[in-house]
């Protein structure tokens, strides 16, 4: 062996004794998949993490878990964001001592590293908000406007209750029920007070008056002016349109959590049929259904010709 080449082969030890940057952070670091840092790592339902993108890749061959081999989706994956953080406070540890060894190299791989994890959570972050569904979309819309118009309902509610014009329709109220009860436990009436009460008897409480014209559930007479018919429309417009809106809002909700229902059972269907067809107990009690559906048709079967024979 020359010169040269002893001395070649002395660089190739040399450079094969230099730690990577693998040897220099913790092993639950590394992909099981990869076995190299993750940059993205996500945790699947059986508790295990991966980095994400040789994940996917995986699951575009044969969608099972790598390690414990149980069915597995990808939309059952969830970001482990804690072991994100702990890569990057690895890295930089990493960074430094190499830097303080003077090893270049490693510096600027671990420099690169820490670039592609930061832009990898920042992708992350940002498509867990812009991969919403449509669906998901109107269903926050809906609690908003749910919760925003129960603010204002109930709010509204309140000040009706205990507005002038209900407490005074209250009073009214109270004070005839008194004079009634007054003229008909004493047996006789004062002035006038007789036929005050024989007509009021006649007449709704002004109390139910006013709440049967606010709920639409009474139309006001035909010899109210324009004034007052419109002073009852904006008690109206103000008090039912928040309930009108939160119906409305419950009905579609109702209508999108069923949407979003029958979405996700698609999604997880085709998982949901191979985690089926490897639980042993599902697959003999489906047999046994079949058995007793085949049987139980034949039985059924057999006493309707008899029947039918008989007559």
């Amino acid at each position: 062996m020359g010169p040269g080449q002893r001395q070649a082969a002395g660089e190739d030890v040399h450079a094969g004794s230099l730690p990577s940057m693998e040897d220099l952070v913790s092993k639950q670091l590394l992909c099981p998949i990869s076995h190299r840092v993750m940059e993205s790592p996500v945790i699947s339902p059986s508790g295990h993490t991966y980095d994400c993108e040789p994940l996917l890749a995986w699951l575009a061959m044969r969608p099972v878990d790598p390690l414990s081999m149980a069915p597995l989706d990808a939309s059952s994956l969830r970001p482990n964001r804690a072991l994100q953080d702990e890569v990057l406070e690895q890295l930089q540890a990493v960074l430094e001592q190499a830097e303080h060894r003077g090893d270049t190299q490693l510096a600027e791989a671990a420099r690169k590293k820490m670039l592609s994890v930061g832009s990898a959570r920042a992708t992350t972050i940002s498509s867990s908000v812009a991969g919403e569904s449509w669906l998901d979309c109107m269903s926050r819309v809906c609690m908003r406007c749910i919760s925003w118009c129960g603010i204002m309902a109930s709010e509204q509610a309140v000040v009706f209750a205990t507005s002038f014009g209900t407490l005074l329709c209250l009073a009214s109220d109270v004070r005839l029920g008194l004079i009634a009860w007054r003229s008909t436990t004493a047996g006789h009436s004062g002035p006038g007070v007789g036929a005050l009460v024989a007509t009021d008897a006649k007449k709704p409480p002004l109390l139910l008056t006013l709440i049967q014209l606010v709920l639409c559930v009474q139309q006001p007479p035909a010899n109210w002016r324009q004034l007052d018919r419109l002073t009852l429309t904006t008690l109206r417009a103000v008090i039912l349109t928040p309930t009108a809106c939160i119906c409305s809002a419950f009905v579609i909700g109702a209508f999108l959590a069923l949407a979003r229902f029958m979405q996700r059972c698609r999604e997880v269907q085709a998982i949901e049929r191979l985690r089926a067809s490897q639980n042993q107990r599902f697959v003999q009690f489906v047999h046994a259904c079949t058995a007793a559906t085949g049987f139980s048709s034949l039985v059924l079967f057999l006493r309707l010709r008899r029947d039918r024979l008989g007559k």
